[in-house]
This record gives structure tokens, C-alpha cells and sequence, in this order.
């Protein structure tokens, strides 16, 4: 096996389109195409967590000890009103264009279907966060340097709202 750039020239040089060589080179091909993929997909996935994090990251940076559970669920009803100020901007843009009333209603669904699935993952399995009630997860975040390459060493947990309602 080698680099795309290797296999595609061994597959230009290949005299027969079913030839055993040629359907190995294919296969080479195939699996190097898959392995990137299965890459980016954690790539993506990665840039998401970090962007919630950063998030939360931003809200604490002010304080110095573990929250309580009512100020962690504030945080959170927070994060759900994220897109409130974007929303308004929609509604207003597509009361002001009368002919153009569809002209941002992917970006307003998109964000409508993130929002719906956000609050029923934290009211009912819960939301992957660090467990920012606990000191030890706490300083974990505080300590975070915002690389979406470093969330694997944090040690997240589903935090769902029966849960907070537990440590209170």
C-alpha cells in the first residue's frame, strides 16, 4: 500500500480494468479513502465538543470553586438560548424581505433541530459534559487549554436533568 498520489499512477499504468493488480489497487484505494473519512468524522465530532466546551470554559472562567447544581443548570438553560440573538435576526430579516421569506430557513431549521434534540437529550439520557459539580472536573475545564485535540483526556459524563435534581 502506499499514498493516493502511488496508486493512482499504478492505477493509469494498469493494461486491464479487471486484472487482479487493478482490482488491488482499487481495494488500496478504497481503504485509504475510508481510513480519511473515519478521520475527518473524528475531526468533526471533536471541533463540536470543543465548541461546547469553550462555551461552558467562558462561563466559569470567573469562578473559583465547583458549581452547585441550580448554578450548572443555569449554565446549561444558557447554552439551550445560544441562538436566540441569530433567531431574532431571522425573523426579523424575513419580515422586512416579504419575497424572500425562505431565504434562511435551513440555518433557522438547523438550529431548531439542534436546540429540540439538545433540551430532550439533557431532559431524558443526558448531555455529554464534564461534571462541573465535581472539583476535580472542574479544574480539568479551568485547565483546558481549548484544543479540540485535548478533550479525549477529559473525562466526560452524561449530565441529564434528573441528575442535577439528585445533587440538589
Amino acid at each position: 500500500m502506499g499514498s493516493k498520489k502511488k496508486l493512482a499512477q499504478k492505477l493509469e499504468r494498469a493494461t486491464h480494468a479487471n486484472s487482479r493488480r487493478t482490482l488491488a489497487v482499487i481495494r488500496d484505494i478504497k481503504k485509504i479513502n475510508k481510513r480519511d473519512k473515519i478521520k475527518g468524522d473524528f475531526a468533526t465530532k471533536a471541533n463540536i465538543e470543543g465548541k461546547k466546551l469553550s462555551f461552558f470554559a467562558e462561563k466559569i472562567e470567573d469562578k473559583n470553586e465547583a458549581l452547585t447544581a441550580e448554578e450548572f443548570e443555569a449554565i446549561i438553560n444558557e447554552y439551550f438560548h445560544r441562538f436566540d440573538d441569530e433567531l431574532e435576526q431571522i425573523q426579523l430579516k424575513t419580515q422586512i424581505n416579504s419575497r424572500r421569506r425562505n431565504q434562511h430557513s435551513s440555518r433557522e431549521s438547523i438550529i431548531k433541530i439542534t436546540l429540540e434534540k439538545d433540551i430532550n437529550n439533557f431532559k431524558a439520557g443526558g448531555m455529554e459534559l464534564l461534571d462541573l459539580c465535581d472539583p476535580i472536573q472542574f479544574k480539568a475545564l479551568k485547565d483546558w487549554d481549548g484544543n479540540a485535540h485535548n478533550i479525549q483526556h477529559l473525562k466526560m459524563k452524561f449530565i441529564s436533568k434528573s441528575y442535577l435534581d439528585q445533587l440538589k
